[in-house]
Order: C-alpha cells, then structure tokens, then sequence
C-alpha cells in the first residue's frame, strides 16, 4: 500500500539569529503552518552556523537531520523529518559548494527506502553556474540510487528555476540550459511535479516591494505513487510561499478482531455459558 506523505518547503531569507536562539517571528511562522502530520520540511537559505541547526524544533515530531549549511549570503537547506523516518547515516551527500543542496536515503515507516533531496538552486542570474550545479544533483541522485537499490526520490526546494516561461511574470525563461536539464533530470527519474499535477502552478516567489515580478521557483517533486494529491501555498512574512503537497494512502482504521488467546481463556468461556443459559431460559 503506497505510503502516505506530507511534505513541506519553504525559502527563509535567513534564519542565523533565530536558529542561536531558537524562536523568533520566522520559527514562530513555520511552526504554526508545520502541522503535525507533517513528515519532511525543507528550509532553504537559512544562513546559519552547524552548530545551531541540531538542537532546532519546528515541533516535537520532527528534528532536523540532513543539512548543508553556509553561514553566507544565499545559502543552507535544512530537512526536518518526522522520527518514524530513520535517515541512513552513511547516505549523506552535500554539494560541493556548501548550503545548496542535502541529500540522503531515509528508511520509511513501512521499512522502504526513499531518497529525499532538499534543493536551493544558486540565485546568480548563470546559467552556466546553475546547470554545473543540477549536474551535481543529478550524479548525486544516480550515485545513491545505485548504492541503496531504490528508485524511490522526493525532491523539494528553492529550484531558483522555472520549468518553463509561464512560471516567470516576464513570461522568459533565462536559465534555458538550467531548465532543460531540470527537465531531463525529471524525465530521467520519472518525476512528477505536483503543483502541476494539481493544477496549481501559482507562482511561490514575489519580489518585495513589487508583486508584479514573481515566478514559480519553490517546486515539490516525486516519483512515487500520487494517490488523491493534496497542493496549497500560503504567502506570509516571506517573500517565497509556504508550499506543501501530501499524496499517498492513509492506512485504514481496523477494528481489532478477537483474539485466540481470549476466546479460549476461563473467563470468557463462563460469560459465554451463562449469557447462553439466560437466552436459553427465555425461550
């Protein structure tokens, strides 16, 4: 039965002081949309030092166990995962160029393998840096894929990227070799993505101070199966949305069946004999 997930990005615009202290508006933001069946969260440019990322909580059901962190301007991803997902320590695999990307292979609540990959793209307005870099993310993806044996991917991130012109409110793509390769890597792995999937390719990034300039930058991707798929994005104090997809199976409920062990137990045997006098008294 296909697994059920939630999965959420968002682009923080650095989060170094509130990441030393642990709360702050942003923390106070995220916590509030995190809802608590959440399984990944995927915070991009949180511009913040290692050392304060492990001890952050966005709520008591997940921690955050992949990074790839640069205290610089324009970089850090953080994934939260929720603790029924095991990350595979020795599967971790950071970009060259530290804070770009975070990739690892998680064992999930039904003990399959799933590789999870949290993406900032780089800003600058290279095409030829950007396309360097999804290179990068690709060979990283093939590498685990044939290391753990699964085809199993999810990906989420800042893409700073369109798949194509209508993601760009000047209707262009600039990045034409970043987004083919995008596109090739998504043909290659046979993912989906899921704001296109549902029809809701409202654009996630506005510039401030301007909203007549936005594009759709923050994307969720998967290859997995996407059973009654679930998009939404909300704006709040950030310049990029909140963007969250689920898709997958919710396991039924059952209803516990009696076990052999009670039916044949004294106790039941002497309710059972004595309810069946009663009945039989009345007849």
């Amino acid at each position: 039965m296909p697994l059920q997930i939630t999965i959420s990005t968002q682009n923080v615009g650095g989060m170094r002081g509130e990441f030393q202290s642990k709360h702050g508006p942003k923390f106070g933001i995220i916590r509030r949309l995190a809802k608590r069946q959440l399984d990944f969260c995927v915070l991009t440019e949180v511009r913040c030092q290692e050392g304060n990322i492990k001890k952050a909580k966005i709520h008591h059901n997940m921690k955050p166990s992949l990074f790839s962190v640069s205290p610089d301007p324009r970089g850090g991803v953080v994934i939260f995962s929720n603790k029924e997902y095991e990350l595979i320590n020795h599967s971790v695999r950071r970009s060259a160029t530290p804070g770009h990307f975070a990739i690892g292979v998680y064992i999930t609540p039904n003990q399959s393998k799933i590789i999870v990959a949290g993406i900032y793209g780089p800003s600058e307005n290279n095409d030829i840096l950007s396309h360097q870099f999804y290179q990068e993310v690709k060979e990283t993806l093939n590498e685990l894929q044939n290391t753990f044996q699964t085809n199993n991917l999810l990906m989420a991130g800042d893409f700073n990227a369109v798949l194509c012109a209508r993601d760009s409110s000047s209707e262009h793509v600039t990045k034409k070799r970043t987004t083919g390769l995008i596109q090739e890597i998504m043909e290659d792995y046979h993912l989906i993505d899921i704001g296109e999937r549902t029809n809701r390719t409202q654009h996630t990034w506005f510039r401030r101070n301007n909203n007549n300039i936005s594009s759709r930058l923050d994307l969720i991707l998967t290859n997995l199966p996407i059973i009654d798929p679930k998009y939404s994005t909300k704006i709040t104090i950030f310049d990029h949305a909140w963007t969250q997809a689920s898709f997958g199976q919710k396991r039924e409920k059952t209803t516990p069946s009696m076990k052999d062990y009670v039916l044949g137990s004294d106790e039941f045997l002497i309710k059972y004999f004595s309810l069946l006098e009663q009945q039989l008294s009345l007849i």
